[in-house]
């Protein structure tokens, strides 16, 4: 048989009830306080380090710097120097030419380079990927050997701005120290941040492009596609050419992307020859790719596209296309005939930019 609660356990439990509910209370007033202190630090480290950063920039680098006493103070904290670390390498991305010197003599000044290392040996890989962060957007290549160790970490984080240094630092000689035989992917924005930190091609990269072409790592391929664009490499077309029969279905979008930009006489004709036997996204590509060339050559076999191709999205890029290389009139003559085929008039009507 249950037992009957008594009024004592009763009151026992609403007591333990606001117990919790109090120590709840001091738990979230604690952390309040905490991230209120940290808010107010953080703005007073920022208006010390901007005035510091703002000092030395209107004196030029004619005058010598001078530590500021307020930084000093602080700089035995570890959150201080985390701070002027992050705050140094954003104000490098606002500033150019003499004012990043500035930047760079501040670094050294409060010797941020030795806080960066002792982040770099943290074994935390956020804060080893801040250390590499710091090295690089402060050019210190002595840092290079320590950096390039970091290239076979086992967390992304780290190996990801490892790769990116070596790049930075050291142009496309930086690739050949990790795209050798590399197995793990090369994400878009990572692919992209070292694309842009390319600014030239040394004729003995010519070699190691071929050879990172055959790269049985997708991730590899991409990216010299990427590359052979940026920089009109045009003696790489037949390579590239050979490589639209290649199994992954995005390295033929790159192929196809790049072949249109080095692309010879013969390619858009090899294209059409092709297009068949590829994959849907892959001619959603080549149709696109008329309309960006202005190719009004292969206006016949767009137009046959626009009529015969079985999906809609594909009728879509053929008829921005045709407007694109200049068969206006004859978009306005099918959407005059197309009054009974809704789904072809939407089409059409979107291509000329009309509202039904």
């Amino acid at each position: 048989m249950n037992e009957l609660i008594t009024l004592q356990e009763v009151v026992l439990g609403i007591m333990l009830v606001l117990i919790l509910v109090f120590l709840l209370i001091i738990a979230v007033l604690i952390y309040s306080f905490r991230e209120f202190k940290i808010f107010s630090n953080q703005q007073t480290w920022k208006g010390l380090i901007d005035d510091q950063i703002m000092e030395v920039i209107v004196n030029g680098p004619g005058v010598p710097i001078k530590k500021d006493p307020g930084i000093q103070r602080w700089m035995r904290l570890g959150a201080f120097r985390r701070y002027f670390l992050g705050l140094l390498m954003e104000s490098e991305r606002k500033f150019a030419g003499t004012a990043v010197r500035a930047l760079f003599g501040i670094f050294q000044l409060y010797d941020l380079e030795g806080e960066a290392y002792r982040l770099l040996r943290s074994n935390k890989p956020h804060l080893e990927a801040r250390a590499i962060q710091a090295l690089t957007v402060m050019e210190v290549r002595e840092a290079m050997p320590q950096i390039k160790s970091k290239l076979t970490d086992k967390h992304p984080l780290v190996f990801q701005e490892a790769e990116y240094a070596m790049v930075r630092l050291e142009g496309f000689t930086g690739l050949s120290t990790f795209l050798d035989g590399l197995e793990h992917p090369i994400s878009e924005w990572q692919q992209l941040r070292m694309l842009n930190s390319l600014t030239k091609i040394p004729t003995e990269g010519v070699a190691q492009l071929e050879n990172w072409l055959q790269s049985t790592n997708r991730y590899v391929i991409s990216f010299c596609l990427k590359i052979i664009r940026k920089f009109q490499l045009i003696q790489f077309h037949d390579q590239v050419q050979a490589l639209l029969c290649h199994q992954d279905v995005k390295i033929q979008l790159e192929v196809v992307k790049t072949l249109l930009s080095i692309e010879s006489d013969q390619t858009m004709a090899y294209l059409i020859q092709q297009f068949p036997q590829l994959p849907q996204e892959v001619q959603y590509e080549i149709l696109k790719g008329i309309g960006y060339a202005r190719e009004m050559a292969y206006a016949d076999f767009v137009k046959v596209q626009l009529q015969e191709y079985p999906q809609d999205q594909g009728r879509v890029f053929a008829a921005e296309s045709l407007m694109a290389i200049g068969e206006q009139d004859y978009l306005e003559t099918a959407s005059q005939q197309a009054q009974q085929d809704e789904a072809y008039l939407l089409i059409l009507n979107h291509a000329l930019q009309r509202k039904l």
